[in-house]
């Protein structure tokens, strides 16, 4: 599985998450990162942005929730 996200990985580098929560200010922003990055998943917590477009807007599947942790497949 390939993590967009994992604040615990610096080697992505600045200009990754520079990208990354750029795409959080909009609803297409988010979609069309997810799609430059070939995304399969994306793992976020419940009250975040990222879970609020992923669920709410974006309609993913979630396909696993263990509380703090929920998981959603893009394609």
């Amino acid at each position: 599985m390939r993590a967009v996200i994992d604040d615990r990985n610096t080697l992505l580098g600045e200009v990754f998450y520079k990208e990354y929560f750029r795409s959080q200010k909009s609803i297409s922003g988010f979609k069309e990162f997810l799609e430059r990055v070939k995304a399969t998943h994306v793992v976020t917590g419940k009250d975040t942005q990222t879970y609020l477009l992923a669920k709410e807007v974006l309609g993913l599947n979630e396909i696993n929730s263990d509380g703090p942790a929920h998981l959603f497949t893009v394609r």
